[in-house]
C-alpha cells in the first residue's frame, strides 16, 4: 500500500500527541472512517457503552497492536480493522452478534481469535489473508461461511466445523496451504452442507 494517502497528522489532546486512545464512556458508536489510516495509533480501548464500530473506523491503522473491546459491543462493521498489520490478538466480547465483510482482512499478524457463540454468519472475506492464524473453531450457531472468509490463511492448520453449518461460499478456504485437520461432529450434517465449489471445502 502506498503510504502517501495515509493519515500523516497527529491527534493531539491538551497539546499531547495521542498514540494510545481510550474512547470516552459517553460514546455509543464509533462512526465510519473515524481513525482510518492513523498509522501512529498503537492501542485503543473501547468501553461497554460503544455498541457499534463503523465501516473502516480503524482501517489501515498499521501500528495498532493492542485492541481492547468490552462486553456491550454488538456490531463490528465492514473493514473496521482491515489492514491492521501489527494486530496480533483479538478477544471478541460475547455480546458481539455481527462481524462485517472484510472486518479483519489482511491483519497479517493476527494469530489468536475466538469467534463469539452469538455469531450466526461469517461474512465475506472477514479474515481474508490473515496469514498467521493457526486454529479456528466455528461457533455452534454458525449456519453460513461466506465467500473468501478465510482465503489465504496460510498458517491455518486446523478448523472445527459447526454442526449447524449449511453453506460455505466460493474460495472460503482457498490457499489455506497448511490446513491438516478438519474436525466435524456429525457426518450427516457435513453431507448436507452446500459447497459453492471445491475451493469452498476445507478438505
Amino acid at each position: 500500500v502506498e503510504d502517501s494517502w495515509l493519515f500523516k497528522a497527529d491527534i493531539c489532546l491538551n497539546e499531547k500527541k495521542q498514540t494510545d486512545i481510550t474512547i470516552p464512556l459517553d460514546i455509543e458508536e464509533i462512526k465510519e472512517y473515524a481513525f482510518f489510516g492513523y498509522t501512529k495509533l498503537h492501542s485503543v480501548t473501547i468501553p461497554a457503552t460503544v455498541k457499534c464500530i463503523g465501516k473502516n473506523a480503524f482501517g489501515y491503522c498499521q501500528n495498532l497492536s493492542q485492541l481492547q473491546m468490552s462486553e456491550g459491543l454488538n456490531c463490528i462493521e465492514e473493514s473496521a480493522f482491515s489492514n491492521c498489520s501489527t494486530l496480533s490478538r483479538c478477544n471478541f466480547p460475547k455480546s458481539v452478534t455481527f462481524i462485517g465483510e472484510s472486518a479483519f482482512a489482511a491483519c497479517t499478524n493476527l494469530t489468536n481469535i475466538t469467534i463469539p457463540e452469538s455469531i450466526t454468519t461469517i461474512e465475506r472475506a472477514t479474515f481474508y489473508q490473515c496469514e498467521s492464524i493457526e486454529e479456528i473453531t466455528i461457533p455452534q450457531n454458525v449456519k453460513e461461511i461466506k465467500e473468501y472468509a478465510f482465503e489465504g490463511c496460510k498458517k491455518l492448520n486446523s478448523i472445527s466445523i459447526s454442526p449447524a453449518l449449511m453453506h460455505i461460499g466460493n474460495s472460503a478456504f482457498f490457499a489455506c496451504t497448511n490446513l491438516k485437520s478438519v474436525y466435524i461432529f456429525d457426518i450427516a450434517a457435513w453431507c448436507n452442507i452446500e459447497f459453492d465449489n471445491y475451493t469452498s471445502n476445507p478438505l
